[in-house]
């Protein structure tokens, strides 16, 4: 069953905005995750990681009051799912750090500056779109297909939760990273050693995060038509429309895509 029109509106409209709203923080304060580790080595400038800190701290506490108060079944997105695909979580997180290093931004960065003209930018990620088209329906999908059937573990819980895995309160365990961020942020307002401009970009990312979370799990949720809830995401969006492309392309089918 499709999803009803105004609620489609809805989404749409609402991802838009939130969209923009980041593009608009990310341009302006040069959120980036791999400047924040550049910064760091190379001119012990800790701002963009506090940045960083604040952007969690937000996300996980406003994420698990979403969960707590039953507003929106987290349990249910794509992140947590029955399986645990180890291996590829490992190289792939390797090769992606790897990748942003050498093309000097993470993928929400990239993105960023491939709306600003930047040509390096756009080659990035017009190679992050011809990768994905070769794992997921190209040459090394074979690969890819035996890598995960091989290696990926069956959760009991079926539930790739941290904390359900670990056998602790999902409450417990966002209550001690929060924490944990939190004082790191305190210690550095007392030290002086904060930007106001990257700690508000933070903390105005991670919110982000948590209306995305509401807008696509409670806001704009169909109930004939019951999707699963998703967030702020740079990576799987820039793969599924290079997929969509070619898939349409190749099939003449806008349908042919799971």
């Amino acid at each position: 069953m499709t999803m009803n029109l105004e609620y489609e509106n809805l989404l749409i409209v609402g991802t838009v905005i939130l969209g923009l709203l980041f593009g608009v923080c990310v341009q302006r304060s040069r959120f980036c995750m791999t400047a924040a580790i550049a910064n760091i080595v190379l001119m012990r400038d800790y701002r963009q990681l506090h940045a960083y800190f604040a952007a969690l701290v937000t996300a996980l506490t406003g994420t698990q009051l979403l969960e707590e108060f039953h507003l929106v079944n987290i349990a249910d997105s794509i992140y947590r799912a029955t399986t645990l695909d180890w291996v590829g979580a490992i190289l792939g997180g390797l090769l992606f750090g790897i990748g942003a290093v050498f093309a000097g931004g993470c993928v929400g960065r990239i993105l960023v500056r491939t709306g600003e003209g930047n040509l390096g930018a756009l080659l990035a990620l017009s190679t992050l779109a011809v990768g994905a088209v070769f794992a997921y329906v190209g040459i090394l999908e074979p690969f890819r297909a035996w890598l995960i059937a091989s290696t990926a573990v069956v959760l009991t819980s079926n539930d790739s939760s941290i904390a359900v895995v670990l056998g602790i309160p999902q409450w417990l365990l966002t209550s001690v990273l929060a924490s944990a961020l939190l004082s790191t942020l305190i210690i550095a307002l007392m030290r002086r050693s904060v930007s106001g401009m990257f700690l508000f970009a933070g903390f105005l990312i991670g919110a982000i995060v948590v209306a995305g979370w509401w807008l696509t799990g409670c806001l704009a949720q169909d109930p004939f038509a019951v999707t699963k809830p998703y967030t702020l995401s740079f990576s799987g969006p820039v793969a599924r429309t290079a997929i969509y492309l070619v898939k349409n392309k190749t099939n003449g089918s806008f349908n042919s895509i799971a």
